[in-house]
């Protein structure tokens, strides 16, 4: 799979028959079309429906992507299509000292941002009954943003205080460290897997690339997560070159797949001595000008995405680390 990511403002383009012959020229089959974006607003299915009719023509794929838990950055950036979020103000998270991400958003290195709880189950029955609208116009999905917010002060809102009662027969905030990190993660287990059983599409779990270990501090213990797929995101522009090549190394392992497209001529000789076990999973950023930027995929920003399908996979994988 080649993959071209729009965010909905660029999604006219593809609807245009130039566009899609620079896409087919590059090698790309399929356009991830950003549903629900990272401020929280989404696309209508009129759009989507009118998108995926004229790629189907084009025998382009349509998969989506769904911003799951972030519900906004630099606040309510618009009022088209939003989520329901800035009305139903239970459904954010909430910090120690009971302020929610609406009224004191969280600030990050992108800006202030704001997140519903996973524990919310209107919250998450919500994303699930609208992305069942969206079901026949899609082949796949992915799914981003699975996590609490880094911040470790979160979640204290009713609904996680009632599941902790349930489970450890005490408020949220009387946990012990280790407590409130088994049920951080496994409140985003129980999450993910909600969403994937939800649907018979195909669906990708994007998760941070670094180590499990890692990972599993942001409460993403993917390895016991019931779902199809897991991709690790990795953004060739923000990471260090050597730091590239070792989660190359990594994914290698885990996916055996490889990355074949590497901008930086340095690294493309290092590279070439990591072997190859099967076709990689390319997604690029579309934010240029002119699509006929995409030919051999020289473009300006990219990243890569590897991708293996999984079963049972805490059973039948064996997973080693760099």
């Amino acid at each position: 799979m080649r993959g071209l990511l729009l965010y909905s403002e660029e999604a006219k383009n593809a609807k245009e028959l130039s566009f899609i012959k620079e896409l087919q020229n590059a090698g790309i089959d399929t356009v991830v079309l950003i549903i629900k974006d990272y401020n929280g607003s989404w696309m209508t299915l009129e759009e989507v429906k009118e998108i995926k009719l004229f790629l189907k023509k084009q025998d382009i794929k349509l998969f989506g992507w769904i911003c799951t838990l972030t519900e906004g950055y630099e606040g309510e950036l618009t009022k088209k299509n939003r989520s329901p979020f800035f009305e139903e103000r239970k459904w954010s998270v909430i910090d120690m000292d009971g302020n929610n991400t609406i009224d004191k958003p969280i600030y990050c290195d992108l800006g202030y941002e704001q997140y519903a709880c996973p524990n919310n189950n209107d919250h998450t029955d919500f994303v699930i009954s609208t992305l069942l609208e969206y079901k026949e116009c899609l082949e796949g999905v992915l799914f981003d943003f699975v996590r609490f917010p880094l911040e470790e002060e979160y979640c204290f809102c009713e609904e996680c205080n009632k599941l902790s009662r349930k489970i450890y027969n005490k408020d949220i905030k009387k946990l012990s460290t280790f407590e409130r990190f088994l049920f951080k993660k496994e409140s985003i287990t129980r999450f993910v897997n909600k969403l994937n059983s939800s649907t018979d599409l195909e669906s990708t779990f994007l998760v941070w690339p670094e180590f499990y270990t890692k990972d599993l501090m942001r409460s993403q213990d993917y390895k016991n997560w019931k779902v199809d797929n897991i991709s690790p995101m990795m953004y060739k522009t923000l990471w260090p070159s050597e730091k590239f090549l070792k989660n190359i190394a990594l994914n290698k392992t885990i996916a055996k797949s490889l990355p074949l497209y590497i901008l930086d001529e340095s690294l493309k000789t290092k590279v070439k001595s990591l072997k190859t076990f099967n076709d990689d999973f390319i997604i690029t950023h579309y934010k240029l000008k002119s699509p006929s930027n995409l030919n051999g995929f020289k473009i300006k920003r990219i990243f890569y995405m590897v991708y293996r399908h999984i079963e049972y996979y805490d059973r039948k994988l064996n997973w080693r680390w760099f």
